[in-house]
């Protein structure tokens, strides 16, 4: 199999069909097998040598073993130099993220942007400003990029300190297979989402090789060895049984008013946007790939999204409010809702089933004939979901909900669970390497609601 690495997918092309199913459960040995590299008995296996040099082994179809090794050339950092701080607040870890402390203004929201070790923090700008230390007079969290004044320490509350520190690029190399030999290609830098090498005619990828973030060397956590093409798990679509009048009318030509409800991530921010219309967001991929796979179909979207908000804050609003829930999902009447709400994702019960059997009521009073899909949101670089293993409650609760309640669901989160298996770090699908995808990241979203459909 000549297989190719689709990065504006996110997903490695692969001859099989790819159905998300209502019933969460793991791969068949038989759906990994198919999912694999037809070309290797085994997956790549990689390690770091010291000097971020890279040793590589695979073990061919035909039994044969190729070896290889490679320098990685570390990514680019970009120099900020005396940038002030004023009232540098004492260090708090008990708050999150970057309000910990001081937040580094160049990389403020983007995760892991500081390279490791190159924060300094002075009295002042001049030659004899005088220099301060890490865990005596402040703390520093690398992975949030700030930092605060520790008590006790040497930083007066009302001074103003000068920084200087690097902030990293990001990038996608790869290793590929060709006429039984191991190459390997650097990808281009990028601020965020980085694209990896494109493969050359008679090539395979069988590894990617990625600066996550702020690292200095090279470790296991920068390895990813391609171990299914594609997400392994087909299920059949379920819009015959959970959807039958969304599919009707795609079928036939009838209007189809399709709402988008939700937080940021279904908002959107800049990246997403074209000439100052809204094209890439997770919505709008899945309206054009419904409309390609259903050439009658007459579909008018509409999003609801509030950034920063979840479904406690919809609920607290008054008719007449920018974001009102009354009229800006239950008076516009969808045919099909659409929800995700990655900021319920610490919600657990009792209040999630409260809550969530409210609005479910809600929308059935409003439009008997509603039908509706939950989307499973993505984890942030926060949070912990390996092969389908989420460590949310609001994942499980969401899908106990849906099958109790006969709705339909995308499970973007499990399908984000298994992109390293594919090559890819999740969180480099995020402008900010944390929760808000780009492009890429929300295709992963529409290829999972396009799965529920059939594919005609």
């Amino acid at each position: 199999m000549n297989m190719t690495f689709i990065f504006t997918g996110t997903l490695l092309s692969c001859a099989c069909a790819i159905w998300a199913g209502q019933v969460f459960r793991q791969p068949t040995e038989q759906e990994l097998k198919q999912a694999a590299v037809q070309e290797l008995k085994s997956p790549a296996t990689l390690h770091v040598q010291k000097g971020n040099r890279i040793s590589v082994e695979v073990c061919l179809r035909d039994g044969s073993v190729i070896r290889g090794n490679f320098s990685v050339p570390p990514v680019s950092s970009q120099k900020i130099l005396r940038e002030s701080h004023s009232n540098v607040p004492l260090f708090d870890a008990r708050k999150w993220g970057w309000n910990k402390g001081s937040a580094l203004s160049r990389i403020r929201g983007s995760i892991r942007s500081l390279k490791q070790g190159s924060l300094v923090v002075k009295s002042g700008t001049g030659a004899d400003a005088q220099i301060y230390t890490e865990n005596r007079d402040y703390k520093l969290d690398e992975h949030w990029g700030c930092f605060g004044r520790i008590p006790g320490g040497r930083i007066p509350a009302d001074a103003v300190v000068s920084v200087d520190y690097e902030k990293t690029m990001r990038r996608i190399d790869s290793i590929f297979l060709r006429d039984r030999t191991l190459l390997y290609r650097q990808g281009r830098e990028a601020a965020s989402v980085p694209q990896p090498p494109a493969a050359q005619k008679g090539e395979i990828r069988i590894a990617n090789i990625a600066w996550i973030g702020g690292e200095k060397e090279l470790t296991a956590e920068n390895l990813f060895p391609i171990t299914e093409c594609c997400f392994p798990i087909r299920n059949g679509p379920v819009a015959e049984e959970l959807l039958p009048r969304t599919l009707k009318k795609l079928r036939s030509g009838e209007p189809l008013h399709v709402l988008a409800w939700g937080d940021s991530v279904t908002e959107g921010y800049w990246g997403l946007k074209q000439n100052g219309k809204w094209v890439d967001r997770w919505q709008e991929q899945f309206v054009r790939a419904l409309r390609t796979r259903f050439p009658k179909a007459r579909i008018r979207l509409t999003t609801e999204g509030w950034g920063g908000h979840n479904t406690d804050h919809y609920l607290a609003t008054k008719p007449g409010d920018i974001h009102s829930y009354q009229d800006k999902v239950l008076n516009r009447k969808a045919d099909l809702l659409i929800f995700e709400f990655l900021n319920d994702s610490g919600m657990r019960d009792p209040r999630f089933t409260r809550q969530y059997e409210r609005i479910l009521k809600d929308l059935r009073e409003a439009n008997p004939e509603i039908e509706i899909i939950a989307i499973l949101p993505h984890h942030t670089s926060e949070g912990r979901n390996i092969d389908g293993n989420d460590s949310r409650p609001y994942i499980r609760l969401l899908r106990e909900f849906c099958v109790k309640h006969h709705l339909a669901y995308a499970d973007v989160s499990h399908r984000y669970s298994r992109l390293h298996r594919q090559g890819i770090p999740p969180m480099l699908l995020m402008v900010n390497n944390h929760n808000h995808p780009l492009k890429e990241g929300m295709k992963v979203f529409a290829d999972t609601l396009l799965d529920l459909f059939p594919a005609q």
